[in-house]
């Protein structure tokens, strides 16, 4: 879509977003797990992809490795060999960018340099206009972002234990829904005249359930369908 009609792409997930499900629409890797390999092709390859919006968890591989709180690390990093036949059928033949061991690449401040707007928390995400925005990184917490009854639960004050809310206790009180990443993205996307492709993935359903813990994902099924909302909406206003 990207290559053949111009058309930009969206990511949108509650989970880190170097995740399986978000990093499966924009980057080449066999390695799930090459979470700083996985973010720089995010940036170095978007005008391939045409990646335009990025929101989600996993601030940690953004961040520079001296940084308090980063994973960046040549161990989960990679570039593509021009002397191995496979990865260097990759970057010859997609025109991938090869990439490099750098650890202490400050990915936001890149991402800003090629024209993102930034957006750590709820408040700067409700801040940012779309109508002169036509990029857009948001990255809530430094792995996956809170479940929608931990976010409800903050926005409502409510406590659990001596700590503060579950969201206070991580140091990211102020993240928003799934719907309202979900919009947000629409409002950027829709500048692009010849359309788009966005992803939005409710990750934690199938992480709680894991967890077995059933108020949980039933929560999060819910905001997830509450984003369905926003996107059907869109699409009958729409009308193309």
């Amino acid at each position: 879509l990207a290559r053949k009609q111009g058309k930009k792409l969206g990511i949108v997930t509650t989970a880190d977003v170097f995740d399986a499900t978000p990093a499966a629409n924009a980057i080449h890797t066999q390695d799930r797990g090459a979470g700083t390999g996985i973010v720089d092709q995010y940036l170095d390859d978007s005008a391939r992809t045409g990646l335009t919006v990025l929101m989600g968890g996993g601030r940690k591989w953004f961040l520079p490795a001296s940084v308090p709180g980063s994973q960046r690390s040549d161990r989960n990093d990679y570039a593509f060999s021009s002397t191995d036949a496979h990865t260097a059928e990759i970057v010859k033949r997609w025109g991938a960018t090869a990439g490099k061991l750098d650890k202490e690449r400050d990915l936001i401040a890149d991402f800003k340099s090629a024209g993102f707007a930034y957006a750590p928390d709820k408040t700067s995400l409700d801040a940012i206009n779309p109508l002169q925005t036509d990029k857009l990184l948001g990255l809530f917490a430094y792995s996956n972002m809170n479940v929608a009854l931990d976010k409800i639960d903050g926005r409502r004050g409510k406590k659990s234990g001596v700590k503060g809310s579950v969201v206070d206790d991580f140091g990211f009180p102020d993240q928003p829904m799934l719907e309202e990443m979900t919009a947000k993205a629409l409002e950027v996307l829709a500048h692009h005249k010849n359309g788009f492709f966005l992803m939005v993935e409710g990750a934690s359903i199938d992480k709680q359930a894991h967890n077995m813990d059933t108020e949980r994902w039933i929560l999060d099924t819910i905001e997830f369908d509450n984003a369905i909302r926003v996107g059907k909406s869109f699409a009958e206003k729409r009308g193309d």
